[in-house]
């Protein structure tokens, strides 16, 4: 929400309603605009006892920060003067944000995030701005000075809760190299903050002297305005203080939003009056009737539903899209708050302050070369920026360098954020990628002392212990991480993979499966899984073969857990070698029979049963061709069958024109002739060129066979 007011606003004289100065009514401002901090605080404070920051954030930023979106846009597509006045920006600027947006998503470029950045402070700011000029308008009160002092005191506020932000200032910094910016010295941020302390304290002192002078003289005092800078400059202070980011966040968007869909509701109702005069369908929408109260917060918790479900989404471009939808929501929002609810406006005084019909200004048209102009240099402050950002960060880092650049970036912001645990964090990870280990478990340590809740600084900590070869230690500390967040399946995935590496088997077992039971459809997660059955089921087959049971039985867990064809092949490679292998008894001897018949669909229905799952029949018998190499006319009889099956194997392709090129070679250095068919080797270069046609590589005892033509 946005607002602008000049020297020359027109104010009517003092109504009752107007000296009350109260937006709605006191009970009702206190609870949306003014005191709403009081009960969102200790609200949030509460919920984290039952929810994770993560959950609370996801639940605030869809159906608050985003859904709250929309009321702006029903305004601003709904209200047919609008949409005559403005109708060339709402008709073409969310397409073209969304192109760039999804550009820079596809892209992978982050440039646009630090633009949002930005804009989000200086848009908080200017609702805030917006309210304080509602309530002087309510009292009546016409100060020009004082209308500039508020801005002033706004920007102040918003400033000094930034800059000294180390939440906030590891954001925007984070943001800025991220997206190609030059690295800077962290004492250049301590320079920034004396610069913007000194002025606030100049802007806020005058603003106090000034609010002084007006009680002297006995002129009007707006003490809701003043209640509501306290209150806001103590959430903006409190939410980019605490060390939980996340929970940072939601607090702010959620006294943000809720001031927002109140206000926006209150200039509703007060249109209904003006349905005749062309607000109808939008109007009719805020009558006082529980079913269409009830339709409104329907429609944003729908409109809330697309950034909620946005997480699950997996396809990388429908990902984009999504990205680039939510961003261009955003913006959008930004925008056009920025000339749809500036009280200036007579539409918007007459319903937000209340102002007899006839007060208040109208903005110049939004038609005219010059009006254009000056609009058109507003959206170079975006434009110029993103486009100087994409140009740094598609010049990029040369690849070799990289990972030391990261480690550089992530060492200066710790110095930003040194209290910060996600700075700390980020340190760690930064060390551990560039072989620092000791600086990365120092930079762990540091996170879990600063906060010692946290489940991710000890799951990392138990990373770098563990890269350090630190065993215990890291078990010790992935254990904690487990303890402080039992539900997240990643910790107990590294402690199953370090107890694994260990050898201990049956214990990294029961994490794994743990792990499963919280993300049973993680299809990362099975693969995982998966693999350790294989790596298992390798240990035991080579400490000895004379028992298969329990090799088998973590083959074919690994072949039912496996979403990728990779796995399923390995451990089916595995599950023929160890069949096919003596003692041949149980399903070992059921194959045995089967491939001395050569009856293969019988060899595939043995294996299908062993592991539990149907397997592509045309993998298996190249996998038993495979498997009996030694044992030539068998072995070329299971890969005709696997290419009976798939014509366009090219693995058994190449393994069929391997061993027919490997016979032709013993037929010619004995001089053997093969009557009654066509000659091995002429066979094996059909196959071999077939294998290359289905992109399969030559092995070099083949190299030669299609040059030697």
């Amino acid at each position: 929400m946005s607002t602008t007011l000049t020297a020359a606003e027109s104010t009517p004289a003092v109504t009752p309603a107007a000296a009350r100065g109260w937006i709605i009514a006191p009970a009702w401002d206190l609870l949306f605009f003014v005191l709403t901090p009081v009960l969102i605080v200790p609200a949030v404070l509460g919920l984290q006892r039952i929810f994770s920051p993560q959950q609370i954030w996801l639940v605030v930023i869809s159906f608050l920060s985003m859904g709250h979106h929309l009321p702006g846009f029903l305004r601003a597509y709904g209200d047919s003067e609008l949409r005559a006045r403005f109708f060339w920006r709402l008709l073409l600027a969310p397409p073209l944000v969304f192109t760039a947006a999804w550009w820079f998503e596809h892209q992978h470029l982050h440039g646009l995030r630090v633009l949002v950045l930005l804009w989000a402070i200086w848009h908080g700011l200017m609702q805030t701005y917006g309210f304080l000029r509602i309530y002087d308008v309510k009292r009546g009160i016409k100060d020009a000075w004082g209308a500039r002092l508020d801005l002033a005191a706004c920007v102040a506020v918003f400033a000094l809760g930034t800059v000294f932000s180390q939440a906030r200032m590891y954001g925007l910094v984070d943001a800025f190299w991220q997206a190609g910016g030059p690295l800077f010295d962290a004492r250049l941020i301590v320079g920034l903050q004396w610069t913007v302390g000194l002025a606030a304290v100049v802007v806020l002192n005058a603003y106090v002297v000034h609010v002084a002078q007006r009680l002297i003289r006995k002129e009007a005092v707006s003490l809701n305005k003043q209640l509501l800078v306290l209150s806001t400059a103590g959430i903006w202070w409190f939410t980019g203080a605490i060390n939980d980011t996340l929970i940072g966040v939601a607090m702010f968007e959620i006294y943000h939003a809720v001031q927002y869909l109140a206000i926006v509701w209150v200039f509703h109702r007060r249109s209904i009056d003006r349905v005749a005069a062309g607000q109808g369908t939008l109007a009719a929408f805020f009558r006082r009737r529980g079913l269409l109260v009830g339709a409104y917060l329907c429609l944003i918790a729908a409109f809330g539903c697309v950034r909620f479900f946005s997480t699950s989404i997996t396809g990388q471009s429908l990902a984009q899209v999504f990205a680039a939808l939510l961003v261009t929501s955003t913006l959008m929002h930004y925008y056009f708050d920025g000339f749809i609810w500036k009280v200036r406006e007579k539409s918007n005084q007459e319903q937000l302050a209340g102002t007899a019909s006839g007060t208040g200004a109208r903005s110049p048209s939004a038609a005219g070369w010059l009006p254009a102009l000056a609009h058109a240099g507003k959206w170079a402050l975006f434009i110029l920026p993103a486009a100087a950002l994409y140009g740094a960060e598609r010049r990029g880092v040369d690849a070799s360098s990289r990972t030391a650049v990261q480690l550089q970036s992530a060492k200066a912001l710790a110095q930003v954020a040194p209290s910060l645990p996600t700075a700390q964090l980020q340190l760690a990870n930064a060390a551990s990628d560039a072989g620092d280990l000791v600086l990365a478990i120092e930079a762990a340590e540091r996170a879990t002392v600063l906060d010692p809740q946290s489940a991710d600084a000890q799951g990392t900590l138990g990373n770098a212990r563990l890269r350090s070869g630190n065993f215990v230690e890291a078990v010790q500390a992935y254990s904690k991480a487990i303890a402080l967040a039992p539900s997240h399946a990643g910790h107990r995935l590294n402690l199953a993979g370090a107890l694994g590496d260990a050898g201990h088997w049956a214990e990294a077992e029961v994490e794994y499966q743990a792990a499963l039971e919280i993300s049973p459809n993680d299809g990362n997660l099975r693969n995982d899984v998966a693999r350790f059955h294989l790596r298992w089921a390798s240990t035991q087959m080579m400490e000895t073969l004379a028992s298969k049971t329990a090799p088998l039985e973590h083959l074919r867990i690994a072949a039912l857990l496996a979403v990728d064809e990779k796995t399923v092949r390995d451990a089916l490679r595995l599950s023929v070698h160890l069949l096919i292998a003596p003692p041949l008894e149980g399903p070992s001897a059921q194959l045995a029979a089967a491939i001395d018949r050569r009856d293969w669909p019988a060899a595939v229905a043995v294996i299908d049963v062993t592991m539990g799952r149907k397997i592509d029949p045309a993998v298996t018998c190249w996998t038993l061709g495979v498997a009996l190499s030694d044992r030539v006319a068998t072995s070329e009889s299971a890969l005709q069958a696997a290419l009976a099956h798939n014509p366009n194997l090219g693995e058994a392709h190449l393994e069929l024109g391997r061993l027919l090129w490997s016979q032709a070679n013993v037929q010619r250095q004995l001089g053997l002739v093969e009557f009654g068919k066509e000659p091995a080797e002429v066979r094996a270069r059909t196959h071999l060129e077939r294998a290359v046609e289905l992109g399969q590589k030559l092995p070099d005892e083949c190299a030669g066979a299609l040059d030697s033509q």
